[in-house]
């Protein structure tokens, strides 16, 4: 995150909140200096603070950096929000597409609050792709950000006890999560983990934010140029292909069916679909999408009135956590082809990484001289 240390904070060595500034704003530099953050200022500021660490070894080196680039250093265009730090009475505000949001030093006082961002996603397989995702929005942006967070397994309807915790510690935190829609005008499940987050979690910190998707899961957020390199169909059994085959029909209307369409479980005739017409009608779409279904019974009525509980009704694509699995597998081993997004996939990734570049920007952890 970027930290703005504002005009307000130049105070004279004699005045009762010295200390206090000077302990926030050592707290903030070592953060920096560790990597964790981007620290700026005027450049009146920066010479204060250069003259007032100057003895210190580590932090008079940044400050001094810091004097000496400022013509070429300020606040990157590409961050839509940062921090100012002030003396006092906070204000945030919007200013030319960014939101600023002031903190009184005070707040810096404890280490913790300016510790690296903590991203929580509802697995820590998600915060990998996540990441994965971040990196992706960098190149679009043609720059060399670094960045630094820590992930955290959320722990599926538990995610909001992970929030609660960092919030509790302290901590600057991020929570992208899904909002589980089985189709589009679906309504959110007062039992799901993203009802949870929304409704268990009260904090008005402009450090937190929790970042709703919506889509299904985050296996629909995968290129599926991705998922047609998958060892399950492209060196798999027959199932696993017949499988992959009954999902391809989907693509023909992707951009309506796959935000939705649930890749781990498919669907089901179940209570849900049974006392739900517009998730009838998804399903209805899905059925019809497929050639093979439609062949062999063309009507979906028919199809589904001969059904018992719980048969399905389409199949899913991979059980569990597969999906993510052989993801993850293809970024660590570097063997991702250029992510080939769907419109619904690319607004969901832009708006991932940007708000991951916002919360996790910071330093390269490089030696200062």
């Amino acid at each position: 995150m970027l930290f703005y240390l504002t005009d307000s904070l130049i105070v004279d060595k004699g005045d009762s909140l010295f200390i206090g500034i000077y302990k926030s704003v050592r707290n903030l530099a070592t953060q920096v200096i560790d990597g964790n953050h981007i620290l700026t200022a005027s450049f009146d500021v920066v010479k204060y603070f250069r003259d007032i660490f100057k003895d210190d070894l580590v932090i008079g080196l940044l400050f001094n950096k810091l004097y000496q680039d400022f013509a070429t250093v300020g606040i990157p265009s590409d961050l839509k929000f940062y921090i100012e730090v002030v003396k006092e009475n906070p204000v945030c505000r919007n200013e030319n597409g960014r939101y600023i949001c002031q903190k009184t030093y005070s707040y810096y006082l404890n280490i913790n609050a300016s510790a690296m961002a903590y991203l929580v996603g509802e697995d820590l397989n998600d915060t990998k792709f996540y990441e994965h995702i971040l990196k992706w929005y960098i190149r679009q942006k043609n720059a060399n950000y670094y960045y630094s967070f820590h992930g955290v397994g959320g722990g599926g309807k538990n995610t909001y006890r992970a929030i609660l915790n960092e919030l509790k510690s302290q901590h600057i935190t991020i929570c992208i999560i899904d909002t589980d829609k089985k189709y589009k005008e679906c309504p959110i499940e007062t039992d799901s983990t993203y009802y949870n987050c929304v409704n268990l979690v009260h904090s008005n910190v402009c450090e937190y934010k929790i970042l709703p998707l919506n889509v299904h899961e985050i296996e629909n957020l995968i290129p599926l140029n991705y998922i047609d390199q998958f060892d399950n169909w492209v060196n798999g059994d027959a199932n696993d292909i017949k499988k992959k085959r009954a999902f391809d029909f989907l693509r023909d209307n992707a951009e309506e069916i796959l935000p939705y369409f649930d890749y781990k479980k498919g669907i089901k005739y179940d209570d849900m679909l049974r006392n739900s017409a517009d998730y009838q009608k998804f399903a209805e779409k899905c059925y019809m999408a497929n050639h093979d279904f439609v062949n062999v019974e063309p009507s979906f009525q028919n199809f589904i009135s001969g059904l018992s509980n719980k048969a399905i009704i389409y199949p899913n694509l991979i059980g569990g956590s597969g999906t993510i699995n052989n993801t993850l597998a293809m970024i660590d081993n570097n063997s991702c082809p250029q992510p080939e997004l769907l419109e619904f996939q690319r607004d969901n990734w832009e708006v991932i990484g940007q708000n991951m570049l916002d919360w996790c920007v910071a330093r390269i952890p490089e030696s200062i001289s």
